[in-house]
This record gives structure tokens, C-alpha cells and sequence, in this order.
């Protein structure tokens, strides 16, 4: 069966640095989601998630479609794929996306791991915004 691993991150955590990939490639796909509005939650929650897509519409449903394209041309080659999304604390934007991606890869048939290294990590004490302004 063909392999989707998806990781997120958190870019203030990590230093904007990716994580290494969990295949012997480096990522396929690795996206940056910090510019899309944040809904301020837990992405892991459904209702979360559901509020992301409705601040993020448009966005939500390119990068799906490109991150969709992206895979299946790796998968073609490969038996696994590797996506890397990062957001600011690793928390809301990348996890909510992360799981939405998850959901429509595994509901095709795919296998996909999730993994989302930050969320457990305590956010910094200023929201984004106040750093660098809505």
C-alpha cells in the first residue's frame, strides 16, 4: 500500500527549519501556512478545523489540490511520500491543514501517518500577530 507521511511543525520552534524527512529522500512537499488566517485552537479539534477552512477557503482548497498533484505524481515513482507544513507555533494552521489532508488521502485509499511535532509544545507568550501585525 502506498504511504503518505505528513509532519508539522511549528516555524518559531523550530527555527524555521523542516525537520528531517522520514524517508531516505528529502521532502516531496513542504508548505509554509503561516500567511493564512489562524483560528486559534487546537487543529487537532474537528470544530477547528472546520472554522480554518472557513477563514482559508480559497487557499485551503489550492494547496490541496497542488499538495493532492504534488503526492500522486511522487507515489507514481515511490511507495511513500513525505509532506512537511509549518505554521508559527505548530499548533493551529499546519495541524488543521495536516489533518484535512490526512482525512481525504486515507478516505483514497491511502495510508498516511501524521505526525505533529510541536503541538504538545507550549506557545510562546505572544500571539504572531502582536509580533508581526494582523
Amino acid at each position: 500500500m502506498k504511504k503518505v507521511h505528513i509532519h508539522t511543525f511549528g516555524g518559531a520552534i523550530a527555527g524555521n527549519k523542516a525537520p528531517p524527512s522520514p524517508t531516505s529522500r528529502p521532502w516531496d512537499l513542504c508548505l509554509n501556512v503561516m500567511h493564512l488566517k489562524d483560528p486559534h485552537d487546537s487543529g487537532l479539534k474537528p470544530e477547528t478545523q472546520k472554522i480554518f477552512l472557513g477563514l482559508n477557503v480559497e487557499a485551503v482548497e489550492f494547496i490541496s489540490s497542488f499538495a493532492d498533484f504534488t503526492v500522486r505524481g511522487v507515489l507514481e515513482e515511490f511507495d511513500e511520500a513525505a509532506v512537511a507544513i509549518n505554521c508559527w507555533c505548530g499548533w493551529a494552521r499546519s495541524v488543521s491543514l495536516a489533518e484535512i489532508l490526512a482525512s481525504y488521502w486515507r478516505e483514497s485509499g491511502l495510508e498516511v501517518d501524521v505526525v505533529h511535532l510541536h503541538h504538545d509544545v507550549k506557545p510562546p507568550h505572544m500571539y504572531e500577530s502582536e509580533l508581526i501585525g494582523d
